[in-house]
């Protein structure tokens, strides 16, 4: 569900997704996958596994081909719990992932797995950036973080007008 791709600058093909629905271990979770070359030989591809209840994702690279991850899914209250993923060495490796909390939406779209997800980017600076509704009451935030991004408390939010919400794009 809510796959996502990118090519690194070396060819290398990065491809991110969630499970639909639980995994034999019961969790929800999201993967990532990668192939240097030969990716037409399922020998060539590592993946990771990682998160629980994990109901979508976004990929960005940085500039150095480094895989960034926008996760999102249900918190213990089944609240929205948005969450940053990061990976610097060996991501085929689900050890080497870190999951940073960013913030909850209580604003639940029944149709918002259906639209193309394009609200997470990183700036020209790989600087993590995304936006989403916090609640019914129309309030839109854009979140980002300019550095120590593995830290919640590294996380800022800038209220937007809510009419520029209605299945938002964002890049830089």
């Amino acid at each position: 569900d809510s796959a996502s791709s990118a090519i690194d600058a070396s060819g290398g093909f990065h491809f991110a997704y969630s499970g639909y629905g639980a995994d034999e271990t019961g969790h929800s979770r999201a993967y990532y996958a990668y192939c240097a070359s030969g990716c037409d030989n399922q020998a060539n591809w590592g993946i990771a596994a990682f998160g629980d209840k994990i109901g979508e994702v976004q990929l960005a690279l940085t500039i150095t081909g480094h895989p960034r991850m926008l996760l999102n899914g249900d918190d213990p209250d089944y609240n929205t719990l948005y969450q940053y993923a990061a990976c610097d060495v060996s991501c085929t490796n689900s050890a080497n992932w870190t999951l940073t909390p960013v913030t909850i939406s209580t604003y639940t779209d029944v149709y918002m797995y259906d639209n193309p997800q394009h609200y997470f980017a990183l700036d020209n600076q790989d600087r993590p950036r995304f936006l989403y509704r916090k609640s019914y009451s129309g309030d839109v935030y854009y979140v980002f973080c300019d550095a120590n991004c593995n830290s919640d408390t590294s996380w800022y939010e800038f209220q937007l007008n809510e009419a520029i919400f209605s299945n938002p794009t964002l890049a830089f």
